[in-house]
């Protein structure tokens, strides 16, 4: 690459930084879109190799979808709005309970000082303040026809653009390819499929680990008859992006619920026992068939990104934290094996 090609592909990403930067307002419902059509695809592939058009597989899958959040919308909603009516009696409980016993070991000091926060107004005000604040946006945005207009078409943007990406995969992709400069297609070509193979991983395998943890948490749950089974299944299920959160969680919050509701040992130990089948299962079957041990995105680069991303560009950011980690990671393997192979790695080995 001569000094020419480094200065145009210098200048194409400055300008690439500043248009990003100026269309970041618009920008938000088009790369969410972009995200749940790449988290598709491979979906809509499998139906679309079973015979069916890419357009009827694009259809299945919004209609599918649709099912489930009416699902949702009609059932699992109203059943997490009661389950977390009872938040406010757990944490009186707790305070009533659990915290004399702490006495002897956390000491008197400590005891008195938790003893005069008052958690039940603490969350009443914070949640009148919520209360508040959200009135106050719908009045500002029913005042404001623009900004009502402006919000319901980024909420209809991403299904449409998601539809169109979703039929158009495949031709967008070889269009794109069909643009690298041809000195440098193969390279580019191995370090994409290799992001996409540790994004695609991660994100897709991480996802349905999530899904089917939340789904045994919640059917072991309700098994011990725990009134807040669906609540607590789905925060452990939600954390479990991260090893052993989603078990230390459950089992202390889960424990909690169940000796509060039961006042006896043998729901806590019937906790124990479900939370730590459902990590085996984790650890055994589900992370290596849905994930694999190629991902490399170690739970705390995830964190960093996305807390990073969400800082430096707001949502936009938290959507493009994981892609671009991915990328960084592969880029670091890349160096990586072009260190290995370079005659200063073998010069400082001989040496």
């Amino acid at each position: 690459m001569n000094d020419s090609q480094r200065w145009f592909w210098l200048m194409l990403f400055a300008l690439s930084l500043v248009l990003f930067k100026l269309l970041s307002p618009v920008l938000a419902p088009f790369l969410l879109a972009a995200l749940l059509a790449y988290i598709a695809d491979p979906v809509v592939s499998w139906i679309e190799s079973s015979g069916a058009s890419r357009t009827l597989a694009v259809i299945i899958i919004f209609v599918v979808v649709l099912i489930l959040l009416l699902f949702s919308l009609l059932i699992l909603l109203p059943l997490l709005g009661r389950q977390l009516a009872q938040v406010p009696d757990h944490i009186a409980w707790l305070q009533g309970q659990v915290i004399p016993l702490l006495r002897p070991y956390l000491g008197e000091q400590v005891i008195n000082e938790i003893a005069q926060i008052d958690v039940l107004a603490s969350i009443q005000q914070h949640w009148q303040q919520a209360g508040d604040v959200m009135l106050q946006l719908i009045q500002q945005v029913t005042q404001s026809g623009a900004h009502l207009i402006a919000w319901m078409v980024n909420m209809l943007l991403v299904p449409v653009v998601s539809f169109y990406l979703l039929r158009d995969w495949d031709v967008l992709i070889n269009r794109v390819h069909g643009l690298l400069p041809r000195d440098k297609e193969a390279l580019i070509s191995s370090l994409v499929m290799e992001s996409h193979g540790v994004l695609g991983a991660f994100m897709r395998g991480q996802l349905l680990v999530m899904l089917v943890l939340t789904m045994l948490y919640a059917l072991g749950l309700y098994w011990i008859g725990l009134d807040s089974f669906l609540l607590l299944a789905v925060v452990s299920g939600v954390v479990s992006f991260v090893p052993y959160l989603g078990l230390l969680v459950g089992v202390v919050f889960a424990g909690i619920a169940a000796y509060m509701q039961y006042e006896t040992m043998l729901p806590v130990i019937q906790v124990l026992a479900i939370f730590g089948l459902a990590q085996i299962i984790e650890m055994v079957v589900l992370t290596p068939y849905f994930v694999g041990d190629r991902v490399g995105l170690h739970p705390v680069v995830v964190i960093f990104s996305i807390m990073a991303g969400g800082e430096l560009l707001g949502f936009m950011g938290i959507l493009l934290a994981l892609p671009v980690a991915a990328v960084i990671l592969v880029l670091l393997r890349s160096i990586k094996r072009h260190y290995l192979q370079s005659a200063v790695y073998d010069s400082s080995e001989s040496g």
